[in-house]
């Protein structure tokens, strides 16, 4: 399935999702994000935001009732968070 330039699948309760590479935006590598649902999308950034994490770009709205956010661990992966 496809929203933009963002790709999903989903396999039981957990979906895959990835987006297209862009060089400004999303370089190549950068484009496999593992996202978790959050209840709240707000909170739980900013409870990863003061374990350490960094915002990777702003709150993106995916549709009406879906945001996505991704943040990097310290570690320098980056992960999505996925919520209302």
């Amino acid at each position: 399935m496809g929203e933009g330039n963002h790709w999903y699948f989903s396999i039981d309760d957990v979906e895959f999702g990835f987006r297209f590479s862009d060089r400004e935006t999303n370089p190549i590598g950068a484009s496999r994000v593992p996202f978790t649902r959050a209840d709240d999308l707000a909170t739980s950034r900013d409870r990863l935001v003061r374990a350490g994490c960094a915002v990777h770009r702003p709150s993106l709205s995916v549709n009406d009732s879906r945001r996505i956010c991704p943040v990097v661990e310290p570690f320098a992966n980056t992960l999505g968070l996925d919520g209302p």
